[in-house]
């Protein structure tokens, strides 16, 4: 028996959302889950005794400046958001970027359906970090993510 209009409508939009949808899903994830994980690894953790005007002020006997500072506040500030943009800094620290990231892995889980997925860091000093600041990541942490993601998944049509 051939099939009417109806019956190979519902086949097409089944094929529609579980192929396309649900590949493009899963392409979106796995983009947002790997420009997360290396952009918050490539992110520099602060070190106070290296820093060249803390080593001044200690050969002067005078205390490190920040006063109070703990690295790692850079790290956990990456936030992932679905289709809003983050609005908060993040309070504390995560020096390794496992906490970070397993925040950021668990929303990406939740993306059900193809959406606008930010990965933001709303530090005022990201810019300087970004620029070159810090010798730990001379070429910033968002541009050589970019470029690696472009590379491996710009063959993905």
């Amino acid at each position: 028996m051939a099939k009417d209009a109806k019956s190979w409508k519902l086949e097409i939009d089944e094929f529609m959302e579980e192929e396309v949808v649900g590949r493009a899903v899963d392409v979106q994830r796995t983009i947002m889950a790997d420009a997360l994980s290396k952009t918050v690894m490539k992110t520099p953790v602060g070190n106070r005794r290296r820093w060249k005007r803390n080593i001044e002020r200690a050969q002067r006997g005078l205390p490190p400046l920040p006063k109070g500072y703990v690295g790692g506040h850079a790290r956990k500030n990456w936030q992932i958001t679905i289709n809003r943009r983050p609005t908060n800094e993040v309070s504390g620290t995560d020096t390794g970027g496992n906490q970070t990231i397993t925040k950021g892995m668990q929303r990406i889980s939740r993306i059900d359906e193809p959406c606008i997925a930010y990965l933001s860091n709303l530090l005022p000093y990201m810019d300087r970090l970004e620029g070159g600041w810090s010798k730990s990541a001379p070429d910033g942490m968002v541009g050589p993510t970019v470029r690696e993601l472009l590379q491996k998944y710009r063959r993905i049509r």
